[in-house]
């Protein structure tokens, strides 16, 4: 999936910067662990510890959740997405 806004800001894509979307802070071992064995790729981190957890929303609230979170890695400027979590 890929949002779309002309009107975006800051938009720069990138072909190697990934997107991690965390419901939690758990993505950031998968962080560490894509630095260590790819020094070179840019990544952007979204931790969504705000509404953590997620495992007591609904499926409804999960999905908004989800799409804000990916809407703003997009609109950051990655070209591919992984998503950090066990509720996504």
């Amino acid at each position: 999936m890929h949002h779309h806004d002309d009107k975006a800001p800051n938009r720069r894509y990138c072909t190697s910067m990934l997107g991690l979307f965390d419901t939690g802070i758990g993505g950031l071992t998968i962080q560490r662990a894509i630095y260590e064995r790819l020094p070179d790729l840019s990544t952007v981190y979204f931790g969504d510890r705000a509404r953590a957890p997620y495992g007591t929303r609904s499926q409804e609230e999960i999905f908004q959740f989800t799409l804000e979170g990916v809407r703003f890695l997009f609109d950051f400027g990655v070209y591919a997405l992984s998503a950090c979590t066990r509720r996504v």
